[in-house]
């Protein structure tokens, strides 16, 4: 799966879990990886999920929402 919203939707999860504000896309590839939404690539950690963020498909800032 692939889908923006659902993408979006894990990395709330995994904020609000952690009670963090905020996470680097580095920190958030590895969550999409672990959880099979959002192959990351060995080679260059947050490559894919920061090539959404540049498209605008996710925001850049990865901020939990309230």
């Amino acid at each position: 799966m692939s889908d923006s919203s659902a993408l979006n939707q894990h990395i709330q999860e995994k904020l609000r879990g952690r009670t963090l504000d905020e996470v680097d896309a580095v920190t958030a590839a590895r969550w999409l990886d672990e959880a099979r939404l959002l192959a990351d690539s060995p080679h260059r950690p947050g490559k894919n999920l920061r090539y959404r963020l540049r498209r605008g498909a996710i925001a850049w800032f990865i901020r939990r929402l309230p």
